[in-house]
């Protein structure tokens, strides 16, 4: 069996420093008046809208792990299918 993947504390130290500098970078490249605007046209607020993409995709991975995504437990519901499927025949 595997372990589930667990954050460290230096892993969440530099998370949160990546994220300030992506989005200290991103403010001061944007100006004033469209700051905050997700998702509208302009090819300068594409760099926050993909960040936060990434983030809300990949933030419920981390935290709670693969679970019923991972490869382990498709593996295990595939070869319990098999078993079945054979004993029954």
């Amino acid at each position: 069996m595997t372990e589930d993947f667990k954050l460290r504390p230096d892993q969440v130290g530099d998370l949160a420093l990546m994220i300030k500098n992506q989005v200290t970078s991103v403010a001061l490249l944007q100006p004033s008046e469209t700051f905050g605007a997700l998702f509208d046209a302009s090819p300068i607020d594409m760099v926050p809208d993909q960040f936060l993409l990434w983030v809300v995709l990949l933030a419920p991975l981390t935290l709670f792990g693969a679970g019923p995504l991972s490869i382990d437990t498709t593996s295990h519901k595939i070869s319990a299918w098999r078993r079945r499927r054979q004993s029954t025949l």
